[in-house]
């Protein structure tokens, strides 16, 4: 069986943990055999410390003792080892600043995607070398749905970018915006493809939703689900639904909740199907709840550097036409009655589209 490499980015995050499992999904389904490498970020790395910091912060905040945290996040890491052990094929370990190409000889090519593997987290550039598959030859290598998570490119990192778009063969990525950004740095058409978990149907997502062990009875709830800061107002407007419409609130990302936050990406999948609503500000959290065709509101993140990864949410939201699912100080809209029928057709024909995009690409690569 031919053999692919899947590179993107890794880490205690439902959504990208979903994402990974679709795109791996797909190739399996058109006959190839799908590995993953994987990186850990040292200690000293930028974006791990800003990540530390925020979590200090919040920790205090809400008066969680440290050494309780430690254990919380031991226990978080786990519950996600196990979920990629049971889930994500053929899962390696690597040091992409040591990547010798003629360890991938084996592979027959290798795809970029999906996520925001362009954003350049770390300001180690052999790390956005990797995500633009420098190790393999420009041949062999696909984007399918890769995401900048901004809308400029500093001028010290244009020809770092210029010179990644110019070597992958077949160019998708996620966002219009992503599309302009490539055309102005390369001049290049990049075809505008749906994130993977959106290529899968629902009956695929169904047979791995997993029931939490915390959900012990039945009972109506708001599935929350943050990435960003839950703001004051934000929290307000939340527990104003779960009153008006007598829900309980599950949020997943609260650290007062050890087992809420301990939630896998299975057992996420069947909070979003048997929640009454959903409050997010995260991408993932919109693209489930349509695929389950659930009533949702979606939040914009406040924090400074975080305000322009609201882009590929509206597009979502364009795209299938639910242009009226964004908080703007009134929850009403939250109860509107959705269309689904008109949400999936739009959605059909950019799956047919996407999919093609992806196996023309596979296709092309391979011949």
């Amino acid at each position: 069986m031919r053999k692919v490499l899947l590179v993107t980015l890794q880490g205690d995050n439902i959504g990208n943990r979903l994402q990974n499992y679709a795109l791996q999904k797909v190739i399996n389904n058109y006959g190839y055999e799908v590995w993953t490498p994987y990186y850990e970020l040292p200690e000293n790395d930028n974006i791990l410390k800003k990540i530390k910091n925020k979590i200090k912060h919040i920790m205090g905040k809400i008066g969680v003792d440290r050494f309780k945290w430690i254990d919380l996040k031991k226990r978080r890491e786990q519950a996600f080892r196990t979920f990629n052990d049971k889930y994500i094929e053929n899962m390696f370990k690597i040091g992409y600043k040591s990547i010798n190409n003629k360890e991938w000889n084996d592979y027959d090519f290798a795809i970029t995607g999906s996520d925001q593997v362009w954003h350049k987290w770390s300001d180690d550039e052999a790390e956005l070398d990797y995500f633009y598959l420098k190790f393999m030859p420009e041949d062999k290598r696909i984007s399918y749905a890769p995401s900048f998570g901004f809308q400029e490119i500093l001028d010290i990192d244009k020809n770092k970018h210029i010179s990644g778009l110019n070597g992958i063969t077949c160019l998708s990525c996620r966002e219009e915006k992503g599309k302009d950004l490539i055309y102005n740095l390369v001049k290049r058409e990049a075809k505008v493809v749906l994130d993977p978990t959106l290529l899968l149907s629902r009956n695929e997502w169904e047979n791995i939703v997993i029931r939490p062990s915390y959900i012990n009875k039945e009972r109506d709830f708001i599935l929350v689900y943050f990435l960003g800061n839950e703001v004051e107002e934000y929290k307000k407007a939340i527990e104003y639904i779960s009153k008006e419409k007598n829900v309980d609130i599950i949020n997943i990302y609260d650290i007062k909740e050890p087992s809420y936050y301990c939630t896998t990406p299975d057992e996420f999948l069947w909070l979003v199907r048997n929640a009454t609503y959903i409050c997010t500000d995260s991408f993932h959290a919109c693209v489930f709840s349509i695929i389950f065709q659930k009533k949702f509101l979606v939040f914009r993140r406040i924090e400074k550097g975080f305000d322009n990864m609201f882009d590929r949410i509206e597009s979502l939201m364009k795209l299938v036409g639910l242009n009226n699912r964004e908080y703007n100080g009134d929850i009403s809209n939250l109860y509107e009655n959705i269309d689904w029928d008109k949400v999936y057709d739009n959605l059909e024909i950019e799956r047919k589209s996407s999919s093609d995009f992806l196996y023309e690409a596979i296709k092309c690569i391979i011949n």
